[in-house]
């Protein structure tokens, strides 16, 4: 993690703080670690993104 780039508004760091957090609990609990990718990324601005959630949530 000491070599990671510069974060993007945060958002990197954030990404490579999850994931190693997510590593440490995998470990701990002896489960399998996978990634979930959505088909098409989300937005970066935030307004849009939440738009994009909102709707997601309405077809459910």
């Amino acid at each position: 993690m000491r070599n990671a780039p510069p974060p993007l508004n945060g958002l990197l760091h954030l990404v490579v703080f999850t994931e190693a957090m997510a590593r440490i609990i995998s470990q701990r609990a002896g489960t399998d670690l996978f990634e979930v990718e959505a088909l098409e990324p989300y937005p970066l601005d935030y307004r849009h993104c939440l738009n994009r959630v909102r709707g997601e949530l309405d077809r459910k």
